[in-house]
């Protein structure tokens, strides 16, 4: 996969298509799926995804 930034977008400009599949399947890999793997619908032409920076939550006593 390739991708490059625009102000927070990560815009994606090459993948490695494993296997087509159905729906049903692709949301039981999404729920799998962990870290860099990205399941994506391919019946989108372009694939950005918001880049966010990790918050951490703070507790108050």
């Amino acid at each position: 996969m390739s991708s490059h930034i625009e102000k927070n977008k990560e815009v994606i400009e090459d993948v490695a298509v494993i296997e087509p599949i159905s729906n049903e399947a692709a949301t039981k890999e999404l729920l799998k799926s962990k870290e860099d793997e990205l399941v994506f619908h391919t019946i989108h032409e372009h694939i950005v995804l918001e880049v966010r920076q990790d918050v951490g939550l703070r507790r108050f006593h």
